[in-house]
């Protein structure tokens, strides 16, 4: 199994639930590309 994740523009796709871990890049982009 492999992470998947891509962007575009503003938007993103991801192959997993990244509120069900501890790490927090994923919310930390999303807060940087508002």
């Amino acid at each position: 199994n492999h992470i998947v994740a891509v962007r575009d523009g503003n938007q993103i796709g991801v192959s997993f639930h990244p509120e069900l871990d501890e790490d927090t890049r994923i919310h930390e982009l999303l807060i940087n590309m508002t």
